[in-house]
């Protein structure tokens, strides 16, 4: 249906002209521009023409120069008119003619143009955000819509929904984000631009806190390194086996990184398992931002062992039972043993009957017991210690009373 046309007059002042000016035929009207369109009105503009007193302005619904449905706007005396009314995402075509009296020009060239769709009813924002932080845009648009993201005039892979967002933003990351919405009812509508600011840091990252070395943790459990960082932003995890002086990148995808955790954070956490990672294994982190990157000091883990005696208790002349539990260390153990009187001192070590203990590598904590023969009443009272060594050196040692009755 037609478009009801209202335009919007510029004044002008003329300067008195004399009766041979009216006889004038104006010039081509030249510049024809639409803009600031919606979805139902849109602004034509163009150049004052010469000898020009009015103007009418035509438009038509298509895309080619034939077929021209015609309306008038009201002959107007400036230089732009807005119609309105216009159809929701429907192509035109628009061309202004110049009047002087009954003198008219010839009709501008004419310009294309088209309104929106009522798809999008809230356009998304710009965001600016520290590198390594995270980016967010969101779209709203009519119920039943697709979408789709563009950055930079480039289809996004995968981002097809109402929000788009990035993770640990990067200096390349800066542009101009945009989405392509669709609906049915409404049509295809292409949003506004979106701008992303990423901040970067002024320098490289400067390492606060080291991760701390020389760490002891038990075999079978786990133990975590931390670093802090001012202006971090990528970080990255090394080992390096004792004796070899090589550094090797843990990754997520492969092992031993696979079997880590925090492998690309401030805090890396690793499996205490000989077979994985041995004895004197060291680590660092590598922090980064696009100014530049920083290492830190090397950290490594030293297997520890927990150990814990039980007291014993045992009747005049029958053999006597200590009972210990074992976590950590390193298969084989060695097993030392002192005792002394309430109040006394150790001196020299004591062997027992028989030590019940692992004969291949424990998976976890264990229970041994020592045997001794011969509980002696001399002996209610006495403390006995047990240190226990592995096969690293490490070694650890508990106490506990012997009962006689």
């Amino acid at each position: 249906m037609p478009a009801v046309i209202l335009c919007a007059m510029i004044a002008m002042a003329f300067m008195p002209v004399s009766a041979s000016a009216y006889s004038r035929t104006p010039a081509k009207v030249q510049g024809v521009t639409a803009m600031n369109i919606t979805s139902t009105t849109a602004r034509v503009k163009w150049k004052k023409a010469k000898y020009a007193r009015k103007y009418k302005v035509y438009y038509y619904i298509g895309k080619d120069g034939s077929g021209w449905e015609s309306q008038e706007t009201r002959i107007v005396s400036g230089t732009s008119c807005t119609l309105y009314g216009l159809d929701i995402y429907t192509p035109y075509v628009v061309r202004v003619r110049a009047f002087n009296g009954t003198k008219k020009g010839k009709y501008s060239t004419a310009r294309q143009f088209q309104t929106l769709s009522d798809s999008i009813t809230e356009q998304p924002k710009d965001v600016t955000v520290k590198e390594g932080g995270t980016a967010a845009f969101s779209i709203t648009a009519r119920p039943e819509s697709t979408y789709q993201w563009f950055f930079n005039g480039i289809a996004i892979a995968g981002a097809t929904g109402a929000s788009y967002s990035i993770a640990s933003v990067t200096p390349s990351d800066r542009g101009d984000y945009s989405c392509v919405v669709h609906n049915d009812t409404y049509g295809l509508q292409v949003s506004q631009d979106a701008v992303l600011t990423v901040i970067s840091p002024a320098a490289a990252p400067v390492i606060t806190t080291q991760p701390y070395s020389n760490k002891t943790s038990l075999v079978y459990n786990s133990a975590s390194f931390s670093v802090t960082a001012t202006d971090g932003i990528n970080y990255s995890w090394q080992y390096s086996l004792s004796g070899t002086g090589a550094w090797t990148d843990l990754t997520a995808a492969a092992a031993p990184g696979s079997q880590c955790a925090g492998v690309t954070s401030a805090k890396l956490t690793v499996p205490c398992k000989d077979s994985i990672f041995p004895y004197g294994t060291k680590f660092r982190c590598i922090v980064s931002n696009s100014r530049g990157s920083t290492i830190s000091n090397a950290a490594w883990i030293k297997y520890g062992i927990a150990l814990g005696l039980t007291n014993a208790s045992a009747t005049s002349g029958s053999n006597y039972v200590f009972s210990f539990s074992v976590s950590g260390g390193k298969y084989p153990f060695t097993y030392s043993w002192q005792r002394k009187p309430a109040g006394g001192t150790y001196s020299g070590t004591v062997t027992p009957l028989n030590i019940i203990g692992p004969t291949s590598a424990p998976s976890g904590s264990w229970t041994g017991q020592a045997v001794f023969s011969a509980a002696s009443p001399a002996y209610n009272g006495y403390t006995y210690k047990l240190t226990i060594t592995d096969s690293d050196g490490n070694s650890q040692t508990d106490e506990a009373t012997l009962t006689v009755k």
